[in-house]
């Protein structure tokens, strides 16, 4: 991939995201938020996996601008709900849980998924992000059925 084409991809991504944020920021969501959280989730992971497979550079990038929408509102959407499943006595140590667990995860995932890259190439490196896309759906259907 060109220097050009690299680039394009990149900011499409961080652009994305920070637009899903500034969007879901100001829209008020009508449905239950967990109706938008597993819809944004399985969005960004069918979007994965469409880069796994990588057609085409326009397509890659397309995907690398739908996976950033998609996962824009889920972190601070999660959050937001939480007050709402543990109650205010929990909700604030929750959340600080939650955070944690992000720092942690924003150290593990590159880690494991550069390791992944290294031994098997680059290609490896959706296939690997859509394991971890699939492992949040998986989670979320978890706490969702604790309700």
């Amino acid at each position: 991939v060109g220097t050009a084409a690299a680039g394009t991809a990149v900011s499409s991504f961080w652009g994305s995201l920070m637009a899903a944020r500034i969007v879901f920021g100001l829209v008020r969501v009508q449905e239950p938020l967990p109706r938008w959280l597993f819809a944004a989730m399985s969005i960004g992971l069918l979007a994965t996996v469409a880069l796994g497979f990588g057609l085409h550079h326009g397509v890659s990038i397309a995907s690398g601008a739908l996976i950033g929408f998609a996962c824009g509102p889920i972190f601070p959407w999660l959050i937001a709900e939480t007050p709402q499943r543990l109650g205010s006595r929990h909700g604030a140590n929750a959340i600080g849980v939650q955070i944690a667990s992000a720092a942690i995860g924003l150290s593990l995932a590159p880690t494991a998924i550069g390791v992944l890259a290294e031994r098997y190439g680059v290609n490896a490196i959706p296939w690997g992000l859509a394991a971890l896309g699939a492992l949040l759906l998986i989670a979320f259907g978890a706490l969702e059925r604790c309700k």
